[in-house]
């Protein structure tokens, strides 16, 4: 049941970030190909509450609501430690390349 936690935290990374890159495109006013809505206002609306749905869903996929959260704080560390430290080492990847790029510029 643990790697089925740490597994679903992992999944839902890429579709917070894509829901605020949703919201930034609709913001900036860029149109693409595909549009869920015409409306501006409502595309921006539906980007945040997909982004407050998918966080809410991050943040409670490595809880167990059935078990006293005391007796879980060793699993919860693992699952959203491993997640930041993931998310932290893609950064710095990031940033390491960019200033690679600029270099051989």
């Amino acid at each position: 049941m643990k790697d089925k936690k740490l597994s679903t935290t992992a999944f839902l990374v890429p579709y917070l970030f894509l829901a605020l890159s949703y919201v930034h495109f609709r913001k900036a006013g860029k149109i693409s190909s595909f549009q869920a809505v015409k409306s501006e206002k409502a595309g921006i609306f539906i980007g945040f509450l997909v982004f407050a749905l998918t966080l809410g869903s991050l943040i409670f996929s490595g809880i167990d609501i059935a078990a006293p959260l005391s007796e879980q704080m060793d699993t919860i560390k693992l699952y959203y430690g491993g997640l930041i430290m993931f998310l932290a080492l893609g950064y710095i990847v990031k940033y390491l390349s960019k200033k690679n790029s600029h270099i051989k510029e």
